[in-house]
C-alpha cells in the first residue's frame, strides 16, 4: 500500500509540473498585463502604460532568436498610445485629399492597396518613411519608436507573439496561414491576436514603419512582419529594416501619441 502511494504521488508531482511548463510557455507568467476589456479612445488609440518590460528574444522560449535581437533586457518605457489598428486606405485618403500626403504608389508594385475597391479598410501600403511620418504629423500623432513598437506588441513578460509563445492559427496574416487572405486583410480581422494592451495586427498583415534607423542614415527599421513572410519573422522581437524610400506592399505604419 505504502508503494502505491509513494507512486500515485510521484505521477501527481509529474502532472502539476507539466501543467506549470504549458502555463509558462502559453505565456501566463507573473506580471503579465491582465486580459481584460480594452478601453479604446475616441481617437482609435489604446493605452500602453509607462513601466519595464523584456525587451529582445526570449532564448527560453524562442528557437529563432537572431544575433540582432538578443540579449533580453529590461527596459524602462514612459507610457504612450497606439493607434488600434494599422493605418487604412480610408484614413490616409483624408491626408491626401487635405493635401498634407502624397497618395500612395500603384505603379510597379501590384499589391499596393490605393485605388483598389473594396480595401479601404485593408492597410494602406506602398508608402515610404517620409509619407507615413507625414500622415502621423498630419494626424497630431507621430510614429513609434522601436522600444515602444515592441512593448506595445509583447506587454511587459518577453512573449514571442503579441497573444504568447506559440503560433496560433489564424491569430495573424502571414504567408502560408490558410486565413482566407491571399494578400492583405481588413485592419482588425484577428481580435484572438491582440497584445495584451488590445493592439491588433502587430504580427503580419504589413511591416509598419517606426521613427528609429537600424543604420543611420542608410536603412529604417520596420517591424511587426506582413503577409508575404513566414510567422518566424512576425515574432515580437524580429527586427528588419530598409531604405527609408521604399515603397513596397507589405509595409505600412501606426502611429502613436
Amino acid at each position: 500500500m505504502e508503494k502505491k502511494t509513494l507512486r500515485f504521488s510521484f505521477l501527481v508531482s509529474v502532472v502539476l509540473s507539466l501543467l506549470s511548463l504549458w502555463t509558462v510557455a502559453q505565456g501566463e507568467t507573473e506580471g503579465q498585463p491582465p486580459a481584460a476589456a480594452v478601453e479604446v479612445g475616441a481617437d482609435g488609440m489604446v493605452l500602453v502604460p509607462g513601466g519595464e518590460f523584456a525587451m529582445g528574444c526570449n532564448e527560453a522560449a524562442d528557437n529563432e532568436c537572431e544575433d540582432d535581437e538578443k540579449p533580453q533586457r529590461k527596459v524602462e518605457v514612459p507610457g504612450f498610445r497606439i493607434d488600434r489598428t494599422e493605418v487604412t486606405v480610408e484614413a490616409y485618403r483624408q491626408c491626401v485629399d487635405a493635401k498634407r500626403c502624397p497618395p500612395p504608389d500603384t505603379g510597379a508594385e501590384r499589391f499596393c492597396n490605393w485605388g483598389q475597391a473594396g480595401r479601404e479598410q485593408h492597410p494602406v501600403n506602398c508608402i515610404d518613411w517620409n509619407q507615413a511620418e507625414a500622415f502621423c504629423a498630419w494626424a497630431g500623432k507621430r510614429l513609434l519608436t522601436e522600444v515602444e513598437w515592441e512593448k506595445a506588441a509583447r506587454g511587459t513578460d518577453g512573449r514571442v507573439y503579441p497573444w504568447g509563445n506559440t503560433w496560433d492559427l489564424p491569430q495573424g496574416n502571414v504567408y502560408e496561414s490558410y486565413d482566407g487572405h491571399k494578400e492583405t486583410a481588413p485592419v482588425g480581422s484577428f481580435p484572438g491576436g491582440a497584445s495584451p494592451y488590445g493592439a491588433l495586427d502587430m504580427a503580419g498583415n504589413v511591416w509598419e514603419w517606426t521613427a528609429d534607423w537600424l543604420r543611420n542614415g542608410e536603412i529604417r527599421l520596420i517591424r511587426g512582419g506582413s503577409w508575404v513572410d513566414l510567422q518566424r519573422r512576425a515574432r515580437t522581437s524580429r527586427r528588419l529594416g530598409t531604405v527609408p524610400v521604399s515603397r513596397n506592399g507589405d509595409i505600412g505604419v501606426r502611429c502613436a501619441r
